[in-house]
């Protein structure tokens, strides 16, 4: 076997791990993520505006900055929240 696909191997499974743990996390879940920014989606039921403005303000806190909503929006029964770091 050689080395690129003994890498590769090896790696994928590596790269999966963010994902599984977002969702693993529970709502909010990101959608887009950015170091401009960041896209939640939620259930109003089960998550607050403001526990997805928490989700987003650390997402921004990384690079010392703070989160602002860029923008709010429903998908049935989802919301969709985009924020931007400033």
């Amino acid at each position: 076997m050689s080395a690129r696909v003994l890498g590769a191997i090896i790696l994928l499974p590596l790269l999966a791990l963010p994902a599984l743990a977002a969702d693993l996390a529970g709502p909010p879940w990101p959608e887009i993520v950015s170091p401009a920014g960041i896209t939640l989606r939620w259930y109003s039921d089960d998550t607050s505006e403001a526990a997805a403005h928490q989700v987003a303000a650390a997402h921004c806190a990384a690079t010392w900055r703070s989160a602002a909503l860029a923008g709010l929006e429903l998908d049935g029964s989802a919301e969709i929240g985009s924020y931007r770091c400033q």
